[in-house]
């Protein structure tokens, strides 16, 4: 994916995976397809900016953008807000579980 705003593949911008989809991800990206790997990272981005596009308009997000003021200076839309969206119910690790006070079926952890 020479010459795109992306990192590459398997690299410390964008490592490679461990968990149970791992042996998917190393199929689809380090398949030696360069431009099916390019296809994919931008259509996953597509439908990451989409989902935080969707998290965004949330209205239960009051206390965690106030929150977020308040602490880092600025209210930003984190991958994290849309997991209940795609039915993630297990708890998230996030880095302050505080950032995400009032968020309607989401579990921050540390």
């Amino acid at each position: 994916m020479s010459g795109s705003s992306y990192p590459g593949p398997g690299t410390p911008g964008w490592p490679e995976p461990t968990g149970p989809y791992s042996d998917r991800w190393r199929a689809a990206f380090l398949s030696g397809e360069p431009e099916r790997a390019g296809r994919l990272a931008v259509g996953a981005d597509h439908v990451l900016l989409g989902l935080l596009f969707h998290a965004s308009k949330s209205p239960h997000r009051g206390d965690a953008l106030r929150y977020r003021m308040d602490t880092y200076n600025c209210a930003y839309t984190a991958v994290a807000d849309a997991a209940p969206t795609i039915g993630i119910t297990m708890p998230v690790a996030v880095k302050d579980p505080l950032a995400y006070q009032g968020i309607e079926g989401l579990t921050a952890i540390a």
